[in-house]
């Protein structure tokens, strides 16, 4: 069903606000965009981030493994003497 009703408005006022109702269009796809591209940028800076952490806790473990090793052969060497 349709509704049919007339405006009250002159031609001229529904072109500036068909023209106003444009230009907010393209503001809004503006800051769309704009999110989109700052949410990438975030999500790769996380993305690097996560990987040097990543790198940094290896690195812990295997530290932490050589010092067990360590200790256990020093345990071994004065079980020995």
């Amino acid at each position: 069903m349709y509704v049919i009703f007339k405006s009250t408005l002159s031609d001229s006022q529904l072109q500036n606000l068909s023209i106003l109702g444009s230009l907010q269009l393209q503001e809004l796809k503006t800051i769309n965009r704009d999110i989109h591209l700052h949410s990438r940028q975030e999500k790769i800076a996380t993305q690097e981030a996560k990987s040097e952490v990543d790198r940094l806790r290896l690195g812990l473990q295997n530290l932490n493994y050589e010092r067990l090793h360590l200790e256990q052969e020093i345990a071994k060497c004065e079980d020995y003497e």
